[in-house]
């Protein structure tokens, strides 16, 4: 099982909200108060004034670490609510015609890895268009992490050549590699999954860990709690292609 210390993590993304909202009703009070009680009009539109950009750029600065902790408590109460590692029947690395029949285009293979992706652009109800690069990464080279230098330089060159083509606005990511006996170094790699969603923006790692010992698939998902319909989405592709 994949563990980190979620509740320290939802614990401080609650905190963090009881900060922000303390902060700006003292502020909201204190203008409240000046324009109660100080008699000069002048002087309390130039305290206001004051207050109000105040309050402003405290948002502003304190809206990314808003964003972060939130979607780190996201990941965090997926962890208190995964599932079981699952028995996957077919090597993906020998299965290569699951690229081809569902439209993964090859964009790079090395002895180490073997990078797939495909475009994605389809309506939803609300007439917009949903514009999403996908990709597979299928890691060969035991050594090699899931966070590698090299590899995602050359999915930053992949973002790249797609974006002079298509516009898109969510990248999902399945990163798979083989082990022969997953050990808890291994699990904790396994567990850094990255979630970044805001607006129509979302950005998605999931790392997977195939154990050849158990023929059972790690990763980091639940069947009771999804943070995002595109999270959901990218650990259902994953549940078809060892499937």
């Amino acid at each position: 099982m994949i563990n980190i210390n979620s509740k320290t993590v939802i614990k401080k993304y609650k905190n963090t909200l009881i900060i922000y909202f303390s902060i700006t009703v003292i502020i909201i009070t204190v203008m409240i108060l000046v324009f109660l009680y100080v008699p000069n009009d002048n002087l309390v539109n130039a305290i206001n004034i004051l207050l109000l950009v105040s309050l402003i750029i405290f948002s502003l600065l304190y809206r990314n670490v808003i964003l972060g902790f939130k979607n780190m408590s996201q990941v965090a109460r997926v962890v208190l609510k995964q599932g079981e590692p699952i028995k996957y029947n077919s090597d993906i690395f020998l299965k290569k015609d699951y690229m081809e029949n569902n439209q993964y285009e090859i964009f790079k293979s090395t002895s180490a890895y073997d990078i797939y992706y495909k475009y994605v652009s389809l309506k939803t109800y609300k007439f917009f268009k949903v514009k999403k690069l996908k990709t597979i990464v299928l890691i060969k080279e035991n050594k090699l992490d899931y966070y590698d230098e090299r590899l995602h330089e050359d999915i930053n060159l992949l973002e790249e050549n797609v974006a002079e083509k298509q516009r898109f606005y969510k990248h999902h990511m399945i990163f798979i590699k083989k082990f022969e006996k997953i050990t808890k170094n291994d699990l904790k790699s396994i567990g850094e999954v990255v979630l970044y969603n805001v607006g129509r923006q979302s950005f998605i790692q999931i790392n997977v860990g195939l154990n050849t010992e158990d023929k059972k698939a790690y990763f980091l998902y639940s069947d009771v709690y999804f943070p995002t319909m595109d999270f959901k989405d990218t650990t259902n592709e994953i549940k078809n292609i060892i499937g």
